[in-house]
């Protein structure tokens, strides 16, 4: 059987945020499903949401460590997280001396700094793009606008310290125009530096 200390060792902590089961409470700690480890929060919400019967091998918050059945039609979510696969997206387009820029939500900020630590970068900075289009309180990077990023621009005085950024790609349709019908490549003319979309 896995067990959350077996998954430690990876640095995941899948921990519920929402569930329908009476069995698994946000705040549990989910360490296996079906017998296997999720790479990553992100990789068990996919394992979770395909309408199946499961085994769910969890921690509760006070160490008790149990393994419940989960109904398919029970909904469990754990909180967001990057996918590993991200991280080694970031780390096979860069060299280690490289100094890195990446451009996130307000939504998003807090898995990027934590995906920031992971990058292997000279210096990682994130600058989170606030949506002014649809007003500051609109925060998800679906909905942000290549302006958006034009305005988060003034916030970089030496754009020429960075050798690369990464941002969302969540916010261009398939042609590479947001919503507004701008293009990307604006946004990579205006910073100055090779963008990557993730």
């Amino acid at each position: 059987m896995i067990t959350c200390s077996d998954t430690a060792k990876q640095d995941l902590r899948a921990e519920v945020i929402y569930s329908t089961s009476t069995q698994i409470r946000p705040g549990d700690e989910i360490c296996a499903i079906d017998g296997e480890a999720p790479l990553s929060c992100t990789h068990a919400n996919s394992m979770l949401t395909d309408g199946r019967q499961k085994q769910v091998s969890l921690t509760k918050p006070d160490g008790d460590q149990q393994t419940v059945k989960l109904a398919g039609e029970d909904t469990v979510k754990a909180e967001e997280d990057i996918d590993p696969g991200v991280i080694d997206q970031i780390n096979n387009r860069i060299m280690p001396h490289f100094n890195i820029l990446m451009l996130t939500s307000g939504r998003a900020e807090k898995m990027i700094v934590k995906l920031a630590e992971s990058i292997d970068a000279q210096t990682v900075r994130v600058l989170t793009v606030d949506n002014h289009f649809f007003g500051r309180d609109i925060n998800c990077g679906g909905l942000l606008t290549v302006r958006d990023f034009l305005r988060a621009r003034k916030e970089i005085k030496t754009p020429e310290e960075f050798d690369a950024a990464f941002t969302t790609g969540r916010f261009l349709g398939p042609d590479g125009k947001d919503l507004t019908g701008q293009h990307w490549i604006t946004i990579e003319r205006k910073f100055g530096l090779p963008f990557y979309f993730l």
